[in-house]
């Protein structure tokens, strides 16, 4: 009889069990949320509150509790999915409660050996009818940072309006950092006014499309995370932003600005390609399963190598009789919002224009030739060698010896790394890796329309 007592009192407590909700406390003043994640999960996996700032605007008082906490959810959920824990919030967006559900079937098939069974549960679902009409054809959002791929996916859809989207809070502009702001804000506002004025003066553009738009975020996205501790808690993803939060954090913080400025699509620029076969949150199959609020999200140019961007911008840039843009590719120079020109990627993308005969000086890479030979070839020492700079180094190699067969010019300088050998198997960084397998994948998209498939061999 004791037993049964006891059983039964488990079982009433069980049935009154305090839900565990995920936010404890959202504040809203005009264009700013500050949000206070559930004590526990704060302590465990955060730095601190989050919170997020728009221009003026923007006002968030005029959205639902499920828009305010979009910026805050989107960073987080891929840790409530790898917690193993049930944590609750009180409103969703429908379309992005479902699109959430199939991005973590992607997590799951790209990390097939990580435990993805926490849970977010929602007490109320919510339908946002699309408050504008969509046109997609003739204006598109981007997040827009200034570099090769941002830039690529710019000038290739400039025959629309634009909207920039930048952020102010990234590991390169920390927030205490704001004149280093302020010069890449004007460097990003006036990018825009020029391909505004490509747009009214170019015969095959757009004669009367509408001057394009910036628009900024300052939030501290990327310091409330402990990014150290998150690192570990699985094998199977070295680093945690860009294996698990990418285009799901940036949806989120870009979510208030589509809806108020009226803009149904955002492009988020690939940083991969199909020839990458390994998992990474920066891909289509994360960022094209995500809708809501009759808004969606497309990755760009995932069928364009560095190289292709590359070549694709100074050609673009002639065509379109413009000034070639300030790139900005280095991430270790913070102080001026310039290029280092001796790390990777200012080496790499620097080779990159100097294959196809052009001078990386005039896209803000300084450096001069001899010194960049000698940098370059100090980077592909062997123990230095991961997958991505083999992968880029093999497409340059590819354009020398192209630009060789059709009697095009190259610098003598780089016919050097024609005799490297850049067997992906020299990788250092991919031994504990497994390689998706594309079909697969596939499958996990909603559709194809959107996501050329050439390099997948499909």
């Amino acid at each position: 009889m004791l037993i049964l007592v006891v059983l039964a009192f488990l079982t009433i407590v069980s049935a009154y069990a305090v839900e565990e909700n995920l936010i404890e406390s959202v504040r809203v003043h005009k264009n700013r949320v500050d949000i206070a994640p559930h004590a526990a999960f704060k302590k465990q996996y955060l730095k601190g509150n989050f919170f997020a700032e728009y221009e003026e605007d923007i006002n968030l008082e005029v959205f639902d509790y499920s828009i305010q906490t979009m910026p805050f959810l989107m960073n987080v959920i891929s840790i409530v999915w790898i917690s193993g824990n049930t944590y609750y919030l009180d409103e969703m967006d429908r379309e992005l409660y479902h699109s959430l559900e199939r991005v973590k079937k992607v997590f799951k098939t790209m990390y097939p050996r990580t435990s993805w069974n926490g849970e977010l549960r929602v007490r109320k679902l919510v339908d946002h009818p699309l408050p504008f009409a969509p046109v997609p054809e003739e204006r598109t959002a981007l997040l827009f940072s200034g570099g090769i791929d941002s830039t690529s996916t710019a000038l290739a859809h400039c025959d629309k309006k634009q909207l920039f989207i930048t952020a102010w809070g990234h590991w390169d502009l920390p927030l205490h950092e704001q004149s280093l702001w302020q010069t890449r804000k004007k460097k990003i506002i006036a990018f825009a006014q020029q391909c505004s004025e490509l747009q009214q003066k170019d015969e095959n553009l757009h004669h009367s499309a509408p001057r394009n738009e910036t628009s900024c975020i300052r939030s501290n996205y990327a310091a409330f995370l402990n990014w150290e501790y998150l690192s570990n808690l699985t094998p199977e993803i070295i680093k945690w932003r860009l294996g698990t939060v990418e285009g799901l954090g940036w949806v989120g913080l870009t979510a208030p600005i589509l809806l108020t400025k009226k803009y149904p699509v955002l492009r988020i620029a690939s940083s991969h390609t199909w020839l990458y076969p390994y998992p990474s949150a920066a891909s289509p199959f994360v960022d094209n399963n995500l809708f809501f609020c009759g808004l969606r999200v497309l990755h760009d140019q995932f069928d364009m190598t560095r190289e292709d961007k590359i070549a694709f911008i100074a050609r673009t840039c002639k065509e379109l009789k413009m000034d070639p843009p300030f790139l900005k590719i280095c991430s270790l120079e913070k102080k001026n919002d310039a290029n280092c020109g001796s790390c990777r990627k200012c080496l790499s993308s620097a080779i990159g224009f100097l294959a196809i005969n052009e001078n990386p000086k005039e896209y803000g890479i300084n450096i001069e030739r001899s010194t960049l030979i000698k940098r370059t070839l100090t980077l592909l020492a062997p123990e230095k060698l991961n997958f991505y700079t083999i992968l880029f180094f093999k497409g340059i190699q590819k354009t020398i010896q192209e630009r060789l067969e059709q009697g095009k010019p190259v610098p003598e300088e780089l016919k050097v790394l024609l005799t490297i050998d850049f067997n992906e198997k020299r990788a250092y960084d991919v031994e504990k890796q497994h390689k998706l397998d594309w079909q697969e994948m596939l499958a996990l998209l909603p559709d194809r329309g959107d996501l050329p498939l050439t390099m997948a061999g499909n």
